[in-house]
């Protein structure tokens, strides 16, 4: 289940690796990108097709599910929490990502996926990075504070009861 804030809107993903492609491309066109903000993506992908294609990849049955802000900040523990523990007044993680949700959701967050083809044509799309990276979905600690069970964790509990109340 893909349960996300996002509506009907698309988040531009990048692959690390054609993230790698256009750090030395800018490198080697200086007088293509002095001064510019050049804005990568590999795919800007809905919830729907990223459930859509992981089912195509894995042959496992996946839905997108779509969630007010409240509910996807609610399945966090520490979602109130300031992002920097040095700075205990400062932004709360659920601060920091709604803006970023409410764009995506919104639409108004774009890229000239047309221009970004034409300097690399090999753009993964994220059906192609689940291919390239065998992703059968499983949970993996990517995080060395998730491991410790320290900052922002997901509360599964509160996810399953949220997923159950949507099904």
């Amino acid at each position: 289940m893909w349960a996300l804030p996002l509506g009907d809107g698309h988040i531009p993903l990048i692959a690390l690796q054609d993230l790698g492609f256009f750090a030395r491309w800018v490198f080697d066109n200086p007088h293509e990108t002095s001064g510019k903000d050049v804005q990568v993506a590999s795919h800007r992908a809905s919830g729907k097709d990223i459930a859509e294609a992981f089912t195509r990849v894995t042959g496992k049955a996946a839905v997108y599910i779509p969630l007010s802000i409240d509910e996807y900040f609610g399945a966090f523990r520490g979602a109130d929490a300031p992002v920097a523990p040095e700075a205990p007044q400062g932004m709360s993680f659920r601060q920091n990502f709604t803006g970023f949700w409410n764009g995506w959701k919104d639409d108004i967050v774009h890229r000239d996926m047309e221009w970004l083809k034409s300097i690399h044509p090999g753009l993964r799309s994220v059906e192609s990075w689940m291919r390239e990276h065998e992703y059968d979905g499983a949970r993996k600690g990517l995080l060395k504070n998730r491991e410790d069970h320290d900052g922002v964790t997901i509360n599964y509990d509160k996810v399953k009861e949220l997923l159950a109340s949507k099904l």
